[in-house]
């Protein structure tokens, strides 16, 4: 009888069901489990230690500290991604792409294209041209680099790149992040041109539809993979990096539908911070992006180094003389 309440005791359940996540299951390895329960295990081990280093790592506090310099960077940004576009004479479509980026707040992205624009105007000619440019490189290298310690210390990398490879791998990602949004930008304005001409076959025009509505999604999962296994000084497997951006991708689009549904508060801020309180939002925006590009990175490198995790409780826990035997060893 007491045996059958025993079983039948929901804390006790509980207490089992919590020490076999923390603690039994670390116990298996790939060896012995098999198909299905393999890849669950993977899964679940994945995800509780992304959320552990999440915690333990301060990401919050560390997305603070990037949305400070991402506000300080995002007009020479802009302004970097209208001089690139400028060339390829895609200038026209990047306070689209802008609004596609930032959904709900067309105002903001509105003053950050004209912004932008005057930057580039004033540093045209002579010495202040020079200044210019040099501030504005200087400024987008300042934000890459910052990200680029957040995430090596994700990797428990403690050497970042040397001052060569900074100089040649910030410098191409500046001119490729860029050429990638005016191009992918400028590529849908076409085709959402193209349906609504006359020369368009229904059928193909159904799939374009399809395309279209799956490309901010895909974009995404792009633009993170890049910089998962890109940002790091060492090497992301791609399928940790492409897993991590299709769940961090997902999270930031749930988090836009739900900014953009949102919108409504802002007449309420208006009729407390007037003009003003389009600045809160946007960093309530940028902040949240980058908390959940910082999460996908925890959880690449969660994912890739699972394994070493194995028996973690058991190997804190063993005996001096057997902790001397190893280092020995």
């Amino acid at each position: 009888m007491t045996a059958k309440r025993s079983k039948n005791n929901p804390v006790k359940a509980v207490k089992w069901t919590w020490r076999f996540l923390t603690h039994d299951i670390w116990s298996y390895t790939n060896d012995d489990v098999r198909g299905i329960y393999r890849w669950l295990m993977n899964v679940f081990k994945s995800l509780f230690l992304s959320i552990r280093f999440f915690i333990s790592d301060r990401i919050i506090e560390k997305a603070s500290a990037l949305t400070y310099y991402t506000l300080l960077a995002i007009v020479p940004v802009v302004a970097l991604i209208i001089g690139i576009a400028k060339g390829f004479g895609l200038q026209g479509y990047i306070s689209n792409a802008l609004h596609g980026l930032m959904p709900g707040q067309k105002e903001v992205s509105d003053y950050i294209v004209t912004f932008a624009a005057n930057y580039l105007e004033h540093t045209k000619t002579g010495v202040v041209m020079g200044i210019g440019v040099i501030m504005l490189i200087y400024v987008i290298y300042s934000l890459i680099g910052n990200v680029e310690t957040v995430f090596n210390q994700i990797w428990q990398q403690k050497k970042g790149r040397t001052t060569l490879r900074k100089i040649t791998d910030y410098l191409s990602i500046m001119l490729l992040v860029p050429l990638f949004l005016v191009i992918t930008s400028g590529s849908q304005i076409l085709l959402q041109t193209y349906i609504k001409t006359d020369l368009y076959d229904y059928e193909f025009s159904q799939t374009l539809i399809s395309v279209l509505r799956w490309a901010p999604y895909g974009l995404t999962i792009v633009a993170l993979t890049f910089i998962y296994i890109v940002i790091p000084n060492t090497k992301v497997r791609f399928i940790n990096a492409l897993v991590a951006a299709a769940i961090a991708g997902s999270a930031f689009l749930m988090f836009q539908g739900l900014f953009i549904s949102g919108q409504i508060w802002v007449s309420k801020y208006n009729a407390i911070y007037g003009s003003f309180a389009a600045l809160p939002l946007l960093l309530l925006w940028i902040q949240m992006a980058w908390v959940i590009c910082l999460y996908g990175a925890e959880l690449s490198y969660a994912s890739q180094n699972v394994q070493n995790f194995n028996f973690e409780e058991d190997m804190q826990n063993i005996s001096r003389q057997y902790n001397d035997f190893l280092t020995m060893l």
